[in-house]
C-alpha cells in the first residue's frame, strides 16, 4: 500500500494563554497535577518579579504554600530540568540538542514565551523553563484549588490566578480506532490504526503477546502518528518478531499529561513473507469415470502457513475462472462432478495465507471427460396396463451404459415429456430392462405417452427412444405425488416431485411429510403448498440421520391422496479436520504438547490421546478451542509415549486423529 503521509509533531501543543490569563490553569495528569504559571521567565535577573509562588488548599481549608518556582539561570540548568521532567511525561520523542539550544537563546532574549512560538506549548519545555509546574505531592482522588502569585525581590506577592477544583489521575476520552492495514516485510511487522477524533493524542503505548503467551506486555518499537488528508493514522513498526509466528497487538492513546484513553481491540498479525511460501506443485487433472467427475491432485509443502486453498475453474483458457470450491490446506485432492461431458475445463489453485494475503494462481491445467459419445436410443419399447399402473419393457445391447431414464406425458395435453424416474441401473450382461409406473398421477381416463433414454458411463444422455402410448386400468382417486429427486447441499434438503397439475387440474395443493426410521410421519408444511409448487426446501434436517420423505396431494374438494412412495436420504455427518502438526518436548512438569490451530468455525475443544508401547490408548486430557497446548503430568521417566490430537466441534463431532508423534520421558 503506497502511503503519502505527513508526520504530526508528536509532542502536544498546549493551548495556554500564559501571562494574559486571569485564573491559573490546573490540569490533572497521570502522576500528578500540572499548574500553568504564566508566560514570563522569573529569576534573580528578570526584573521586578523573581519567582512564582504556588499555594494549594482543599475544600474548607486555608491555602498553604507548596512550591516556589524560578526559571533556570543557565543552559545546563535548563537541560537538566528538561531531562528531569521528561520522566513525568508519557513516551514522546525528545527534542534534539540543536533545537533545545535555539529555544534557550530565544528564551534568554525575550524573557517570556513570545519568541518561542509553538514551543511555548510543549509541556516538557514549559516545565524546564519554570512557567509550568507538576505537583507530585497531591493525593489521588482529592480535589485541590491552586493559587499562583508572582513574588518580587522584597517578598511581596501579586496574584496571577486561581484554579478551579481539580483532582488526579485525570481522564481523557478518545473515539475508538480500528485497524486499517497490516504489512509484513522480512523481519518487520507494520500495523496501522485509523483514528477519526478531533482531539489528537500526544502519543500511544503498544502492547503485544505471541500465540504462545497468555498475557500482553508493553513493548518498545518504532511508532508514529501520521496524517493524510483529513485522516489520522497510528503506526507501529515492530522488528522484534519471529518469522512464521502470529502476534496480537493493541494500543492505548495517551494525552500530553500521561492520561490514558481506552485500549483498542486486539488485532492479530502474522510474520509471514508470501515470497517464502511456494505454490502447490505436481498439479494434474484426470477423468474419473467411476465417480462421474474430474479428479484434481496436487502437492503443497506448507499447509501450516495457509488458511485454505481455492480451486478455480474456467471454460476459456484466457478467463480467470470462478471459485468452485475452498478446501483445507492439508487437502491434496478434489473431485469436480459439476461438469458436462465432452467439454474442456481449465483449473488453477490459489493459496489463502493465514495473514489474509493470497498467493498468485498456479498455471492452468486442462481436464475433460474421456468419452463424449452419445448413446444410441433403446429399442423394442412396449407398454402394458394393469390395476397397479403401467409396465414398460425395452432392449439395449450397447456397452459403457450407466442406466436409463423414463419420460412420460399426458396425451390429451400439449405438455412436454417429463422425467418420472431416477436412474435405472444397467447391469453389465443385461439386454432386457423393465420399469413399473405406479404413480398416482396416472388416470384411467387419459392415455399416456412413454419413452426411454440411455445414459453413458461418462454421464452423456442419448437420443430418446420411440414413443409408446397406453391407457392405464385404474380406479379414479386423488393422484398421489411421486418424489423425483432428493438433494442435500450441506444445509438444506431439496424435495422435488412430479407436477400432478399437468395431468389433473383438480389438484389444489400439496403436503410434505418426513420421518426417521421406525418413527411416525411429521408434517413439514404448516400451510399446504399451492398446486404450482412441486418442490420444498427442508432446512430442519439434522446431520448424521437418515430421513424418509413423502408427499400427499389435495384436490379442490379437500380430498387427500395417499402418501407417495417415500424416498430416503442420509444427511452426512460434518467431520472437522484435525490439527495439521503437533509437537512434544520434555519439561520438569511432564511432557508438553502443542499443535497448530484448526481454522474452522464452532470448534469446542481438542482431545489429547496417549498410548504406550503396548498399544493401550487413553484420553490424556482435553483443552478448550482457544488453547493450543497441554502438559501431560501422568507420565513415568524412561517410558516411551505416543500422542494424537483430535478436534471436537460444538455439536460433539470429532475429527480423525492428527499425525501421531512419539517421545520418551526423561
Amino acid at each position: 500500500m503506497k502511503r503519502i503521509l505527513v508526520l504530526i509533531f508528536i509532542v502536544l501543543f498546549l493551548k495556554i494563554e500564559a501571562q494574559e490569563v486571569k485564573k491559573g490553569l490546573a490540569v490533572a495528569g497521570d502522576k500528578g497535577i500540572f499548574i500553568h504559571l504564566g508566560k514570563d521567565f522569573l529569576n534573580e535577573n528578570s526584573g521586578k518579579y523573581s519567582a512564582y509562588k504556588i499555594e494549594r488548599k482543599t475544600e474548607g481549608k486555608a491555602f498553604e504554600k507548596i512550591a516556589s518556582v524560578v526559571s533556570p539561570s543557565s543552559y545546563d540548568e535548563f537541560i537538566e530540568k528538561y531531562k528531569f521532567y521528561n520522566r513525568y511525561l508519557p513516551e514522546m520523542t525528545e527534542l534534539s540538542d540543536s533545537v533545545l539550544n535555539v529555544i534557550w537563546k530565544d528564551a534568554i532574549a525575550s524573557k517570556n514565551t513570545d519568541a518561542l512560538k509553538y514551543y511555548s506549548g510543549v509541556l516538557s519545555i514549559r516545565l524546564a523553563l519554570g512557567i509550568s509546574y507538576i505537583d507530585t505531592t497531591a493525593a489521588k482522588d482529592v480535589k485541590y484549588i491552586y493559587k499562583v502569585n508572582k513574588t518580587d525581590k522584597a517578598g511581596d506577592d501579586s496574584l496571577a490566578g486561581e484554579s478551579m477544583p481539580v483532582n488526579f489521575p485525570g481522564e481523557v476520552f478518545y473515539p475508538q480506532m480500528y485497524c486499517f492495514d497490516k504489512i509484513y516485510r522480512t523481519g518487520n511487522l507494520e500495523i496501522m490504526w485509523k483514528y477519526a477524533g478531533d482531539l489528537i493524542p500526544a502519543t500511544f503505548y503498544v502492547f503485544r503477546r505471541s500465540a504462545f503467551e497468555k498475557e500482553f506486555k508493553k513493548i518498545s518499537c518504532k511508532k508514529a502518528i501520521l496524517q493524510k488528508a483529513d485522516s489520522v493514522y497510528f503506526v507501529i513498526s515492530d522488528n522484534s518478531v519471529t518469522p512464521e509466528q502470529a502476534y496480537l497487538y493493541n494500543i492505548i492513546p495517551v494525552d500530553a499529561y500521561g492520561n490514558c484513553g481506552e485500549q483498542t481491540a486486539s488485532e492479530i498479525a502474522y510474520a509471514i513473507n508470501p515470497g517464502s511460501i511456494f505454490q502447490p506443485y505436481m498439479f494434474e487433472v484426470k477423468s474419473e469415470a467411476a465417480s462421474n467427475g474430474l479428479r484434481l491432485k496436487w502437492k503443497f509443502d506448507q499447509p501450516n502457513m495457509a488458511s485454505g486453498i481455492e480451486i478455480f475453474r474456467s471454460e476459456e483458457t484466457n478467463s480467470p475462472g470462478v471459485v468452485i470450491a475452498s478446501v483445507d490446506p492439508n487437502s491434496t485432492t478434489y473431485l469436480d462432478q459439476r461438469i458436462l461431458p465432452s467439454k474442456k475445463y481449465y483449473y488453477s489453485l490459489s493459496v489463502n495465507l493465514i495473514n489474509g494475503e493470497k498467493l498468485p494462481n498456479t498455471p492452468k491445467v486442462t481436464g475433460y471427460f474421456l468419452s463424449d459419445e452419445i448413446p444410441l436410443p433403446p429399442y423394442d419399447l412396449t407398454a402394458s396396463a394393469s390395476e397397479k399402473g403401467v409396465n414398460l419393457s425395452w432392449k439395449y445391447s450397447e456397452k459403457n451404459i450407466n442406466g436409463f431414464y423414463v419420460y412420460r406425458n399426458n396425451q390429451s395435453s400439449a405438455a412436454k415429456l417429463n422425467l418420472i424416474s431416477s436412474l435405472i441401473p444397467a447391469g453389465e450382461k443385461d439386454t432386457v430392462f423393465t420399469y413399473s409406473d405406479s404413480s398416482s398421477a396416472l388416470s384411467g381416463k387419459v392415455s399416456f405417452n412413454y419413452c426411454v433414454q440411455a445414459v453413458s458411463s461418462s454421464n452423456v444422455r442419448g437420443v430418446i427412444s420411440d414413443t409408446v402410448t397406453v391407457m392405464p386400468v385404474k380406479t379414479e382417486e386423488v393422484l398421489t405425488p411421486l418424489i423425483t429427486d432428493l438433494i442435500f447441499d450441506g444445509s438444506v434438503v431439496s424435495v422435488f416431485w412430479e407436477d400432478l397439475n399437468a395431468v389433473d387440474n383438480s389438484i389444489s395443493s400439496y403436503k410434505v411429510f418426513r420421518r426417521e426410521t421406525g418413527k411416525e410421519w411429521i408434517l413439514l408444511t404448516e400451510n399446504p403448498l399451492p398446486f404450482s409448487n412441486n418442490y420444498f426446501y427442508d432446512s430442519s434436517a439434522t446431520e448424521g440421520r437418515i430421513y424418509e420423505y413423502a408427499v400427499e396431494a389435495v384436490d379442490f374438494f379437500n380430498n387427500t391422496s395417499r402418501k407417495g412412495v417415500s424416498q430416503r436420504i442420509e444427511i452426512l455427518k460434518d467431520i472437522p479436520p484435525a490439527p495439521a502438526e503437533i509437537w512434544a518436548e520434555n519439561t520438569d512438569n511432564g511432557i508438553f504438547i502443542k499443535w497448530t490451530e484448526v481454522i474452522r468455525k464452532k470448534i469446542s475443544s481438542y482431545v489429547i490421546l496417549r498410548s504406550d508401547i503396548t498399544g493401550k490408548e487413553i484420553t490424556a486430557g482435553s483443552v478448550k478451542s482457544e488453547k493450543l497446548e497441554f502438559t501431560d503430568k501422568d507420565v513415568k521417566a524412561g517410558e516411551l509415549y505416543f500422542y494424537k490430537v483430535i478436534t471436537v466441534l460444538e455439536n460433539g463431532n470429532k475429527s480423525l486423529p492428527a499425525n501421531e508423534i512419539s517421545i520418551r520421558k526423561k
